[in-house]
């Protein structure tokens, strides 16, 4: 990776990656994904190697051998926030799926959670946890730094967000309709705007963000909900309004410093 960021290094990623996932768009269309698959997607999902290839060929470009092993070794990079409590937003950020579930139930409504064994959960956390890895080695490792030395982290936020909602268009549109995929957009965004909040305040880990990305997934494969529109629409409104939230309280430059910082005691006077 090259010491002074630039804006053509995060250009030069989104192009690839988009150009590397047109041939696993073509392969959605001529082949129908297996019923046993999560979250009935498509083949063209497997299009998440796509990130890690873009970053893994320019970082290589850049710095060969040296480079690469920098970038993948981001990955185990463990958090280390300021607070404890940050240890805990990992999970929360992407808990849209698990909440709207739970609204659904205190509502009455006639939804039920699946019986996972434990063998069943654990190999999807293991295909989850390489999934998101391998696309996060590109939004985050790779991009996101460069961006933000130049624009901060919610503009950084909002164009990674935009950029991975773009390219996951043509799968959903495979699997689901138009309305779904909208509010697919929008949560996907926000999520973005979450997860790079957790990132800077983490100390810059990747690792966060991949959990973080690893558990939207297990939670809307283990909450039957998540294909209805009218849930996953609870779930996306849920998710902007917390991305929402930290964009208020939040510089926007940061994210990490609070925008009305509470004023320190004052002395009573004699």
């Amino acid at each position: 990776m090259t010491d002074t960021p630039t804006l053509v290094a995060p250009l030069r990623l989104f192009l690839l990656t988009f150009l590397f996932a047109v041939p696993f768009w073509i392969l959605g269309f001529l082949v129908e994904s297996p019923d046993a698959v999560p979250m009935a997607m498509p083949v063209s999902a497997l299009m998440f190697v796509c990130p890690a290839i873009a970053a893994t060929l320019l970082a290589w470009q850049e710095g060969r051998s040296a480079a690469v092993r920098a970038l993948w070794g981001r990955l185990l990079v463990p958090p280390r926030p300021r607070r404890w409590v940050w240890y805990a937003a990992i999970p929360l950020v992407s808990a849209g799926p698990v909440l709207t579930h739970l609204l659904l139930r205190f509502a009455g409504e006639p939804v039920s959670m699946p019986q996972p064994t434990l063998p069943g959960v654990l190999a999807l956390v293991c295909v989850y946890l390489g999934a998101a890895a391998a696309e996060e080695v590109g939004w985050t490792a790779y991009a996101t730094d460069a961006l933000r030395a130049r624009h901060g982290a919610l503009t950084t936020a909002l164009v990674i967000g935009v950029v991975s909602a773009a390219w996951h268009v043509v799968p959903w549109s495979q699997v689901h309709p138009p309305d779904w995929v909208a509010w697919q957009f929008l949560a996907t965004v926000a999520l973005r705007v979450l997860w790079t909040w957790v990132y800077v305040n983490t100390g810059a880990s990747v690792a966060a963000v991949v959990v973080s990305h690893m558990l939207i997934n297990l939670w809307g494969t283990l909450t039957p909900t998540y294909h209805t529109v009218a849930a996953h629409a609870t779930s996306a409104v849920l998710t902007a309004l917390a991305a929402g939230a930290v964009v208020v309280l939040w510089e926007a430059r940061t994210l990490t410093r609070l925008r009305w910082k509470p004023r320190p005691p004052q002395p009573e006077p004699h």
